[in-house]
């Protein structure tokens, strides 16, 4: 009777003696400390961060589990494999004039200005954006005397702008950020922005953000072992390959003596048979020499091997 009186004060009271024993203001919770790539879970254990990412000492939960290079957080907190090789639109810049002039051979986004001063009198400057697909362009700043120095935007059929639409003209100042302004690649390829000033008076000039973009996101092809997923290289399934290239999990084919057991599984053979590559049921399993098949599916060897050659077991 009494020791079932303790199991019950010890089993109601536990966490009071718990909060006895730590220090003042310490929590529980603190008093674990996980090591290097576990996370404190809240049972206040200790948990392993998903495959392909890390975290530091003493991490309280799996955000903390940052995911390696190459790899991105997708659902439940796992990483998987980010294609490594886009293939996003590039864009170059060439430019003239007599404000500040950066070429830019081959980006996906970047930063235009007149230069880190005022712009000089007499200015006649452009910037031609190459891409063959979208080029958004967005000024974050301007400053120039109103109806006397002007920023125009043009997209245009080539590089020397012979055929162009006018998209913006202004002047003046400008609080906060403008709208977004872009080409349509189909017709015209090139995105040209003008700054043009008179011979009296200058101002702080402008700034804009560019970057590109497409109607329909490229991508390269997935390496061999992937396929396209969710714009990502996902892995196929263990003891499976692909053809690079691939872009469905069904693309993943089992290894030879191996058949595919589920949607995203390839199971063994029965030990003493064999499959080709790409077997997608166990009865591609077939039994090797000198065994026979019993009615489970399993090759079994007899217990006394004979000679073994084309008309005996």
């Amino acid at each position: 009777m009494c020791s079932e009186i303790f199991r019950f004060l010890l089993g109601r009271f536990a966490w009071l003696a718990l909060c006895c024993l730590l220090p003042c203001g310490v929590h529980a919770e603190e008093m674990v400390v996980c090591e290097k790539n576990w996370y404190r879970n809240a049972s206040l254990g200790c948990s392993s961060c998903p495959a392909y990412s890390t975290s530091p000492v003493n991490s309280n939960s799996n955000m903390d589990c940052v995911c390696d290079a190459g790899f991105g957080k997708g659902d439940y907190g796992l990483c998987y494999l980010i294609q490594m090789e886009i293939c996003e639109p590039v864009v170059s810049v060439t430019c003239s004039g007599t404000c500040e002039c950066i070429p830019i051979v081959s980006a996906l986004h970047g930063t235009i200005s007149d230069g880190p001063t005022n712009y000089p009198n007499s200015a006649d400057c452009q910037w031609i954006f190459t891409a063959g697909k979208v080029v958004n362009l967005q000024f974050t700043m301007m400053e120039t005397e109103e109806d006397r120095d002007y920023l125009t935007v043009e997209m245009c059929t080539d590089a020397g702008c012979a055929v162009k639409v006018q998209l913006h003209r202004t002047s003046g100042f400008i609080d906060g950020r403008s709208s977004v302004y872009s080409n349509n690649p189909a017709s015209y390829p090139f995105l040209r922005v003008g700054f043009t000033s008179d011979t009296i008076g200058t101002r702080g000039g402008f700034k804009a953000n560019w970057w590109s973009s497409s109607p329909t996101v490229d991508f390269c092809d997935c390496p061999a072992s992937t396929y396209l997923h969710n714009f990502a290289c996902q892995n196929c399934p263990p003891k499976s390959i692909s053809a690079v290239g691939s872009t469905a999990s069904t693309d993943c084919v089992c290894d030879a003596n191996w058949y595919r057991s589920s949607s995203i599984a390839c199971s063994s053979c029965p030990p003493n048979s064999t499959s080709p590559v790409a077997s997608t049921s166990d009865m591609d399993c077939v039994c090797d020499k000198c065994t026979s098949t019993t009615g489970d599916g399993q090759c079994m060897r007899p217990d006394v091997i004979m000679s073994c050659d084309s008309t005996t077991l």
